[in-house]
């Protein structure tokens, strides 16, 4: 029985399960950039001229720091989430939804032999 679960969990997954694991991927890296521009808009609501200064406000430098490690990087423009923006984000992410659904599919198989098992030994269908 556990060879033909390995061979199952190495078979592709099923295209919606594929789907669903891209559609939850895509949600939560737009979740991310949604809560970067929520901060960036209030940011630059209450402290426009902080904001709007082209270099880091040098008071604040040294508490940054302090907390991170290293100074402010006004030249790093990564942000997470900033990826899903792509139009072919979702091209992108595939082999990572096909672990993710193959590792659903795993978990689903692996509750279903649950189900089929007894406190005497696997139930005989």
């Amino acid at each position: 029985m556990s060879e033909k679960l390995s061979i199952v969990n190495n078979a592709e997954p099923p295209e919606a399960l594929i789907q669903e694991a891209i559609d939850h991927i895509l949600k939560e890296e737009l979740a991310q950039f949604a809560d970067h521009l929520d901060t960036a808009r209030r940011m630059w609501r209450q402290f426009r001229e902080l904001v709007e200064q082209p270099e880091f406000p040098a008071a604040l430098i040294t508490a940054y720091a302090d907390v991170h490690g290293c100074r402010p990087d006004d030249d790093n423009l990564s942000l997470a989430g900033v990826d899903a923006m792509q139009p072919q984000f979702r091209e992108i992410i595939r082999p990572r939804a096909v672990k993710i659904a193959r590792s659903w599919r795993k978990q689903q198989q692996i509750e279903k032999e649950k189900l089929h098992q007894s406190p005497c030994g696997p139930v005989i269908q």
